[in-house]
């Protein structure tokens, strides 16, 4: 999986009617900017179902899969924090200013269009760290009884990064990915149901 998507992501952005190639620095960035997006949606709803039927699965198929899922935590922070630092540098070669706050903070609610729907990317994004922060320091005194409730910003993150991309980004849109993002809608689904319902026999 963490071969293929990107793959299939590139395909997507490679075959997308605008595509002007990779002959400048500006659109190899804007291809990987695009790559990392539709690489990290569908990994972050598979992590999340995964998160939440660990201890089915591991006594299914053992304990390497709690490594897989910490693993493709660390794979999805990288691939999270990519992508606005793509748009940073991508930013800063077509209009020669360096932004971060634009990028990482710059918040307008009462935005409408584009506009807002990046606010929302940039809301998820930092939903989405401290979700992982919250699962990698769980073994913290504090952070043992309390960590579960910081990771449902992971939850709340994958929606608003979901809006994010079906908004701003055309890729998203592509009958090939139309797909993966409904299969993460249902696991993502399937795991609220889980932890709020608490069906036991829900596999």
């Amino acid at each position: 999986m963490w071969i293929l998507l990107p793959l299939l992501a590139g395909y997507i952005v490679v075959h997308h009617p605008l595509f002007l190639g990779l002959n400048t620095n500006l659109s190899v960035l804007n291809f990987l900017l695009r790559v990392t997006a539709l690489t990290a949606l569908p990994l972050l709803g598979w992590q999340i179902f995964l998160g939440s039927f660990m201890d089915k699965v591991t006594s299914k198929f053992g304990g390497w899969v709690a490594n897989y899922h910490f693993n493709q935590g660390i794979l999805i922070g990288v691939l999270i924090l990519m992508h606005p630092l793509m748009l940073l540098t991508e930013r800063y070669l077509s209009i020669a200013k360096l932004d971060p706050f634009y990028v990482f903070t710059d918040v307008c609610l009462l935005c409408q269009g584009r506009e807002l729907y990046l606010t929302l990317g940039r809301f998820g994004f930092w939903l989405i760290v401290v979700g992982i922060v919250a699962a990698k320091i769980r073994h913290w005194d504090w952070w043992k009884a309390n960590w579960r409730f910081f990771h449902w910003a992971n939850y709340v993150g994958f929606l608003a990064v979901l809006l994010h991309g079906l908004k701003v980004g055309s890729d998203f849109h592509s009958v090939i990915y139309l797909p993966l993002i409904y299969l993460s809608v249902g696991l993502v689904v399937a795991s609220i149901v889980k932890r709020i319902v608490g069906l036991k026999d829900f596999l």
